[in-house]
């Protein structure tokens, strides 16, 4: 399930939308599911629900014009955004299934040996990360969040 999905473009928390579009595979009959809904069943602890952050990096210039590339760079922040629904949710302990295993059960991959450290500790987003010949602009820029990841 993509930040998307559970609500970081879309958003239950960060734009403050309250329901995703879903089209079938014609594209046609759009239904909107609600965004409780989304967050319900990704914090269920069910493992038909995994993360994916289908994060754009796209540089400032190429996003901000007329045909601008679509996305939103969310990398820097979906474990904080994350922790915080599963937080406000009273399921952090389902967290880390969400994260680390669900997804390479799912498709069958080994698991990642490396750990991240969520701290709650308020730190503040970037404004920009620069990029070749500009910057990028992250989700939530000069926004402060409630948890930090750091590498173990």
């Amino acid at each position: 399930m993509s930040d998307h999905q559970v609500g970081m473009s879309v958003g239950v928390i960060t734009h403050q939308y309250h329901t995703f579009d879903c089209e079938n595979e014609l594209g046609r009959n759009k239904t909107q599911i609600p965004g409780q809904a989304i967050v319900s069943a990704v914090t269920s602890g069910s493992k038909r629900f995994f993360l994916g952050t289908d994060s754009a990096p796209h540089e400032r210039r190429k996003k901000e014009c007329s045909c601008g590339c679509a996305g939103v760079y969310n990398a820097p922040v979906a474990l904080s955004l994350y922790t915080k629904i599963f937080e406000q949710e009273g399921a952090l302990d389902k967290l880390e299934a969400f994260t680390s295993f669900n997804g390479p059960d799912f498709y069958g991959l080994p698991r990642n040996s490396s750990k991240i450290k969520l701290t709650k500790s308020p730190w503040k987003v970037p404004e920009s990360f620069p990029y070749e010949s500009g910057h990028i602009i992250p989700m939530s820029a000069s926004e402060t969040l409630e948890w930090l990841p750091c590498s173990v």
